[in-house]
Formats: C-alpha cells, structure tokens, sequence
C-alpha cells in the first residue's frame, strides 16, 4: 500500500502553532521537530496499518488510528488519522496533554 497522505486544514493549523510554540522556546528544537514530524507522517504511506487505532475510536463510525511521535524518547504528540480507500487522511496533531478527539 502505497497511498497519499493528506491533512486537513485542521491538522495544518495544529502542527503550525505547536512550531510555533517549540520556536519561542528552541529554535533549534522546533526545527528538528517539524522535520521529523513530517517524515513521521509522509512515513505513513508506506504501511499505515502498523498503527493502532486511538482509544477515541470506540466512540466514532470509523478507523481513527494513531501515530505517537515526540523528539527523542519522550513521545509527545499523537497524529490522528484514518485510511480511506485512495488516500490517508490526518485529521488531527495533538498534544499527549491534550484532552481527546472526539470528531
């Protein structure tokens, strides 16, 4: 499986301001961090399915899985996606802290 992968508007906004965030503490983290969240998603055709799905999945009609990510061990944000049939969808990027996505 080889598919796009797509962000919502929503999604875009999320990984702005958390760049944001990171720049006005660590320039030089906020960086590192948007370069390796992008690979981390654009990884994301390559075999979506090696994802579990979020725990908000019980609640919702469909697949929602999630990828954690973070600079180092420490893991700190989860992308939020489902698999359509053409495409991969990232609905949301939050923070661990963040209360749940619920749609």
């Amino acid at each position: 499986m080889n598919l796009p992968v797509v962000l919502t508007r929503t999604a875009e906004q999320q990984l702005w301001s958390a760049t944001d965030w990171y720049a006005a503490r660590d320039p030089e983290l906020a960086e590192r961090w948007f370069r390796g969240i992008h690979e981390a998603i654009k990884s994301l055709a390559e075999n979506p399915e090696r994802f579990g799905l979020a725990h908000e999945n019980d609640d919702l009609p469909v697949g929602l899985r999630e990828m954690l990510y973070g600079v180092g061990r420490r893991k700190s944000h989860r992308v939020l996606f489902i698999i359509r049939d053409d495409r991969i969808v990232v609905h949301q990027v939050r923070h661990v802290s963040q209360r749940d996505f619920l749609g």
